[in-house]
């Protein structure tokens, strides 16, 4: 149990050494500003932005408050989940997130950020909860929603600087992901998979 904590922790620090160090590049003077390849909506360039956005934060808060999030709930997923159910709430994060944030929002926003990939794995965990109810479950859903509860306002209200759209729609495809991965494709299992 323990080694698998460390190798998927080792895993989510991973990705979050890549989003960090994209972030100090982007302080240095040696680089652009990268967050202006984030999603700028309804335009051909800012399609690339779904797929750049996640490993982008404007400022330092940006990037702690998402900072946290993206090393526990992979790990809270994959230990439940595996690893592969994880790629794919990742991706599938990324991809509708960001097209949603594409189209709807506001013409002259640019959104960067992890936000709606980590609204992803809570919507993912909580679907899980109500989908294929389990005390492993119940319990790994019950440490998100006490852990991120503040982040949940977000969901119900407009904070400026902070894209709803992204959030909601995260949150709403991993909701549909623990529906199709949980409902469509079997049974979630106590024992960790590696």
């Amino acid at each position: 149990m323990l080694s698998n904590i460390i190798k998927n922790l080792k895993y989510s620090f991973y990705t979050v050494a890549v989003i960090w160090v994209v972030y100090l590049l982007n302080l240095t003077p040696f680089f652009p500003d990268m967050t202006r390849f984030g999603i700028e909506p309804r335009s051909v360039n800012g399609l690339f932005g779904v797929f750049l956005a996640p490993f982008l934060h404007h400022n330092f808060l940006h990037i702690v408050s998402n900072t946290g999030p993206m090393l526990i709930l992979p790990i809270i997923i994959k230990m439940i989940h595996g690893h592969q159910a994880f790629i794919k709430i990742f991706v599938a994060g990324t991809l509708f997130s960001g097209l949603a944030t594409w189209v709807f929002s506001a013409s002259n926003s640019l959104t960067v950020g992890a936000s709606g990939v980590v609204f992803t794995m809570i919507g993912f965990l909580i679907g899980g909860a109500f989908i294929k109810p389990s005390i492993i479950n119940v319990i790994a859903t019950s440490f998100t929603v006490v852990l991120y509860s503040g982040a949940f306002f977000s969901l119900f209200s407009f904070i400026p600087g902070v894209s709803w759209i992204a959030h909601l729609s995260g949150f709403i495809t991993g909701m549909l992901m623990a529906y199709l991965m949980l409902r469509c494709r079997g049974t979630v299992r106590f024992s960790p998979k590696q």
